[in-house]
């Protein structure tokens, strides 16, 4: 090894360099958050290289294109290289892609296949469910393509679906078959074929599959908690129990099996894979030591999982603040206030400030009050840009282009713009290409020349073919082929055309143009580059890869779009049962819906460096109903002494503003007010955390009017004396509720 490469070791911590030092074998190493992981995956390949390892006998898988950048651009630097032609660090889908680029006439594609996405999924499903008699709606379509999703992420095929209640008198093996049919036809392949089909191939040839596992001696796998059951299948075929299998991941962070990620197959790693040795990383370079017991305390609480502790050198820093809210919009004020104060008087900038949530619905009351605060804000949304219509438009001309069997690319594109082929003409020519067992580009001149389609839509396919024809003649770069064909087919007129009619404008237009300016830089950045290897590039983004942040505002994101990201000061909100944990966790009577629910806590408590807060609300309006919701469980599972609470008058529902001021009511509107910290009660039950006192409890009357800042306005209807007095009171809003005397004042309103 040389002296360059020792000097980097230097820098990790000693279990660091065990893991990057590790010889053969399997091995698991258990990260935690913060833990510095991808400094060992990255220092590990240039170890292995650097003694001597070919390139192209490492292989490194994770699940973003934006962290398998990273990792290779870290690589790199390491070595000092600017390129290591055969090493491959690449995401399950990119490398499925390439596999079936290469073998695709195995299940039946070319190598120009497309890859189809949720919409030109549920687009075959209709088209399938249609020719079946089986006429469902858009829910029952998309519960249809959820469930031949899960079905290929288990590793099954799309014939072995679970019916879903929408549309469960359907026979599965019917439904698949023709969907699958319709898919080959397309020549396109969903997301699960990515990994299903490379899986089904490997198991069936095994000549091949022995030639890939002679060529990736060393197969590392970061987020390994996130795999599915078809990519564990895969890896297998390549990696098995006998392999240099390096594995990294936190089961504690396993946050996706809505989408079929399996908990079970980090937890079965040491089973599965005997020889392996288990390293875990549990000093966190991240947070400060109150966020990590309040990390720990919570997932603490999960009974599966492997187990570890996050501890750090840094001190112990600021306690957790905890707020409770009447509703949601004074949780959202709140909120709001906070962060103008952090910003004032600790120096923070609103990017340093992220809002987690469990659902984006619950930022609409936070956009309004951030907007009345002045302070700027983005909404961290992913995929936005390439789901809006003219962008989805123009990329149906380039599939077509590359793939003229791309059916629902063209069913998109011949409308764009209008040219008289309606819903009519589209059935007679589907019906007519059916016949022929052909797609409908592929049949359009043979019907043309047989009058399936007459009049105006004749002329518009003609018309459309036409423009086809002359893009796939041009000999320039992919852009200018794009552009051309863009132009010919009317597409830019008619989108300048929009703008100007809607005089603000929307920036149609300029979307596309941004699209033709993505297609510019990938070909600057691409040698060969292809409108194929382009269409590939665009299908496989994630969420993650294209979710921007702004660093001048605040982030308003979930949990889920917040995993791998890190923020000075976190707020979590809707901290509700029923809410996060959502209702449907709840219900799992398993307890895996609860556990999964509790991991997500835990990732949104460790994106946190410096200061987290979290608020919840007593009620919350959901589909125009009031809800009132208990505190969230994982509250109660903090540990007491990382907490302080932290709380804020509400005046009551009035035209006049203020009440009029009764005894301890507070002169000026602190918007941080500090309290003890709360007990185990008043952090679960209706017990409020307020400093400013009110009358003792002997000086309330059955009768009297009172004001309490979280319930706001209602009238006593009992005393209940004792060591801490507490009354009966039937609450304007909320209806009767027990609460301690001490957190009530009079109220003349």
């Amino acid at each position: 090894m040389s002296a360059g490469a020792a000097l980097e070791l230097d820098s990790l911590n000693a279990i660091q360099r065990d893991a990057v030092l590790h010889d053969e074998g399997p091995l698991l190493l258990l990260a935690g958050a913060g833990s510095g992981k991808t400094r060992v995956v990255t220092h590990r390949i240039a170890r292995l290289l650097i003694e001597g390892a070919a390139p192209d006998s490492v292989l490194a898988l994770t699940f973003t294109n934006r962290a398998a950048r990273e990792m290779r651009e870290r690589v790199f630097a390491l070595l000092g290289a600017d390129d290591l032609p055969g090493l491959t660090i690449s995401t399950f889908h990119s490398l499925g892609a390439r596999f079936l680029r290469q073998h695709a006439t195995a299940v039946g594609r070319t190598r120009a296949f497309t890859i189809y996405d949720d919409d030109d999924q549920s687009a075959v499903l209709r088209e399938a469910l249609a020719d079946l008699n089986a006429g469902l709606t858009a829910k029952g379509v998309r519960a249809w393509r959820r469930a031949i999703d899960q079905a290929k992420n288990a590793g099954l095929d799309a014939r072995e679906a679970t019916p879903p209640s929408e549309g469960a008198f359907l026979d599965p093996a019917e439904v698949g078959a023709r969907y699958e049919l319709l898919m080959e036809r397309a020549d396109a392949f969903d997301f699960g074929d990515l990994i299903l089909r490379p899986a089904q191939i490997l198991t069936e040839v095994q000549s091949l599959a022995e030639r890939y596992r002679e060529r990736w001696r060393w197969v590392l796998v970061d987020e390994f908690q996130d795999t599915n059951r078809a990519q564990y299948a895969w890896l297998r075929t390549f990696a098995p129990p006998d392999s240099n299998l390096f594995v990294v991941g936190d089961d504690d962070q396993s946050i996706y099996g809505w989408r079929g990620a399996e908990v079970e197959n980090i937890l079965q790693f040491p089973h599965e894979y005997p020889r392996a040795r288990v390293v875990r990383l549990e000093q966190n370079y991240r947070s400060d030591g109150h966020i990590l017991r309040a990390a720990n305390g919570v997932i603490a609480h999960n009974d599966r999982r492997l187990g570890k502790d996050l501890w750090t050198e840094r001190g112990e820093g600021t306690r957790i603040e905890l707020y409770e809210g009447h509703d949601a919009r004074a949780e959202a004020r709140w909120v709001a206030e906070r962060i103008a104060g952090l910003c004032r008087d600790e120096g923070y900038a609103p990017g340093d400030v992220a809002v987690l949530m469990r659902a984006n619905h619950l930022s609409l009351d936070l956009e309004e009050t951030l907007t009345r605060a002045g302070l700027r804000y983005a909404v961290v949304r992913g995929r936005s840009f390439y789901d809006r219509a003219e962008v989805r438009d123009a990329i149906a001309y380039v599939r077509l282009l590359v793939n003229p069997n791309d059916d629902v690319a063209f069913r998109r594109a011949i409308g764009v713009p209008t040219r008289g082929v309606g819903k009519t003409s589209l059935a007679r020519l589907a019906e007519f290409a059916d016949g022929r067992d052909q797609s409908a580009l592929a049949a359009a001149p043979a019907a043309i020349e047989a009058a399936v389609v007459r009049g105006r839509a004749r002329t518009g396919l003609a018309e459309f073919l036409a423009a086809l024809d002359a893009a796939g003649e041009d000999d320039g770069r992919p852009s200018a082929q794009v552009r051309g064909l863009l132009e010919r087919a009317g597409v830019m007129e008619q989108l300048a055309n929009e703008d100007v009619e809607r005089e603000a404008g929307e920036g149609r237009q300029a979307n596309v143009e941004r699209l033709l300016q993505a297609i510019e830089s990938y070909e600057q950045e691409t040698p060969d580059a292809t409108l194929a290897g382009y269409l590939e590039q665009v299908k496989l983004v994630s969420e993650v890869d294209v979710a921007q942040l702004s660093g001048g505002a605040v982030s308003l994101m979930t949990v889920h779009a917040a995993k791998g990201l890190e923020f000075p000061v976190v707020f979590v909100i809707g901290l509700e049962d029923g809410v996060f944990p959502n209702a449907r966790a709840l219900d799992d009577l398993e307890g895996a819906g609860e556990e999964e629910e509790r991991r997500l806590c835990y990732v949104a408590l460790t994106r946190a460096e410096r200061r987290l807060i979290l608020t919840r609300a007593r009620q919350r309006r959901t589909f125009g109903d009031v809800r009132h919701n208990a505190p969230s469980r994982f509250l109660r599972e903090l540990p007491r002494d990382v907490v302080e609470s932290r709380y804020v008058p509400e005046p009551p529902p009035t035209q006049r503003g203020w009440p009029r001021r009764a005894a301890g009511w507070p002169r000026e509107h602190d918007p941080v007010a500090v309290a003890p910290a709360p007990s185990d009660d008043e952090l679960c039950m209706d017990a409020v955390y307020d400093e400013f006192g009110g009358a003792d409890g002997p000086g309330f009357r059955p009768g009297m009017r009172v004001w309490h800042a979280q319930l706001g306005a209602g009238r006593v209807r009992k005393i209940n004396p004792g060591m801490r007095p507490s009354l009966t009171i039937d609450f304007d809003d909320v209806g009767q509720r027990k609460v301690l005397a001490s957190f009530v004042a009079p109220y003349e309103g």
